[in-house]
This record gives C-alpha cells, sequence and structure tokens, in this order.
C-alpha cells in the first residue's frame, strides 16, 4: 500500500481517471477512509468543471 502523500500526489490523475486500474482502486481504498483527501478530490472535482 502507497503512504498517503503519493495518494496525494496522485488525485489529479485519479480525477482525469488516467490512473492504471490497480492505482486507482488503492485511491479509492483510501478515499473511503480519509476525508481530507475526499475534500481535496471534490476541489479539483470543482476546479475541472469550472475549466471544462
Amino acid at each position: 500500500m502507497r503512504d498517503h502523500q503519493q495518494i496525494t500526489d496522485d488525485l489529479v490523475l485519479y480525477a482525469l481517471r488516467e490512473l492504471p486500474e490497480q492505482e486507482a482502486s488503492e485511491v479509492s481504498r483510501h478515499l473511503d477512509d480519509c476525508p481530507e483527501c475526499r475534500r481535496e478530490l471534490g476541489d479539483l472535482n470543482s476546479d475541472m468543471a469550472l475549466l471544462a
């Protein structure tokens, strides 16, 4: 399992659906238990929606 910082580093790629399946699954499991990363992912998704 990767550490919190590695997951955080991958959130942009996760939001863009650009992570390999195994890494995306790890991020998804981490998000289940980490409100900080869920909040950051929500912010990223909002920012991307503004740019679309």
